[in-house]
């Protein structure tokens, strides 16, 4: 086998058989298409119908899997495949994008293939505002797009197996950070590594804009579990608790309630960046804003920096607590 496709899913709904139907029509003879059910199975009543239609398909059990464990299953399970594509459900690819990753790896111009990754445009509304919910979380959360030099280890990527080999595979005890441990240990293997611009997917965040919370939460709480807790994760527990604190003095001494100018001033100074921010990549229909809408974004960025506080706090007690080590 030339390449295996491997697809974690977990209840992503219809976004997962419309991107199994985009691989399907990209793959070739060569390639297999390997989803991992990490749900009960009940749930992938029309994932068995399509499968059992398409002998390209091959679904595997993984009930309970995490991210990282549920990506050993499917590609321990292509054994004969040569290299290695990772797309994640909530994705949707464009055409020609399986070849475009592949290709580089065909050619043996490179060991490992990163393909650019953009939000998946989808308008919300709130309190009558109408907002690009792809383009807020970016805004918010300071993602960027990935560019060259850049080597994640989650999505729209693909590699030679030797390199999965050579790594131990992924860590598997982990909900979310194991793409970051395998890309450490990979880029220490010394690859050549390519960032093609032209295999482009397409992520789709959650219904609610209580998705963009929760998963900032998560993300914090997991990065402070990382075995070797970097120095941006330092730099955003110190910027959210020097604010708290600050509110939290002012509030508890009504005599120093002027100091909170200084978070006030802070917020807003970081509030505007993000609206610039978001006002840059928001499509056209959903990007003039009123007052009512700038007035959001303020509430949402203060809770947003809440819940990393609280997720990077949660990360550093269980590291206390418990050990980073069986953490």
């Amino acid at each position: 086998m030339r390449s295996a496709i491997i697809v974690p899913i977990s209840y992503e709904g219809d976004s997962v058989l419309h991107l199994l139907q985009d691989l399907l029509a990209q793959v070739s003879d060569q390639d297999g298409i390997y989803a991992v059910l990490t749900g009960a199975r009940e749930h992938y009543s029309s994932l068995i119908t399509l499968a059992h239609d398409n002998p390209a398909l091959h679904l595997c059990q993984g009930v309970g899997a995490f991210p990282g464990e549920a990506r050993n299953i499917g590609i321990a399970a292509a054994q004969d495949a040569t290299f290695i594509v990772q797309i994640d459900a909530g994705c949707f690819i464009a055409p020609d994008w399986l070849n475009s990753i592949l290709e580089p790896l065909t050619s043996d111009t490179c060991d490992y293939v990163v393909g650019a990754i953009h939000p998946y445009r989808s308008a919300t509304e709130l309190w009558g505002v109408r907002l690009d919910r792809e383009a807020l979380f970016a805004a918010l959360t300071q993602q960027r797009m990935r560019r060259q030099g850049d080597m994640p280890g989650g999505a729209a990527i693909a590699y030679r197996r030797k390199l999965w080999e050579a790594a131990g595979g992924y860590p598997e005890n982990l909900r979310c950070g194991e793409d970051k441990l395998f890309a450490e240990r990979v880029a220490a293997l010394g690859p050549r590594v390519l960032f093609v611009e032209s295999a482009v997917a397409y992520w789709e965040l959650g219904p609610q804009v209580s998705n963009i919370v929760g998963r900032e939460y998560r993300y914090s709480m997991h990065d402070a579990l990382l075995p070797q807790i970097t120095k941006a994760v330092r730099i955003k527990l110190g910027e959210c608790l020097a604010l708290f604190l600050m509110i939290l003095f002012s509030l508890m001494w009504p005599p120093c309630l002027w100091l909170l100018v200084i978070p006030l001033a802070y917020l807003l100074v970081n509030t505007a960046k993000k609206v610039r921010r978001y006002e840059a990549i928001a499509q056209d229909k959903w990007q003039k804003l009123t007052p009512l809408g700038y007035a959001l974004i303020f509430v949402l960025n203060f809770v947003v920096l809440c819940s990393r506080l609280l997720g990077t706090a949660r990360g550093m007690a269980q590291r206390t607590v418990k050990g980073a080590r069986y953490v």
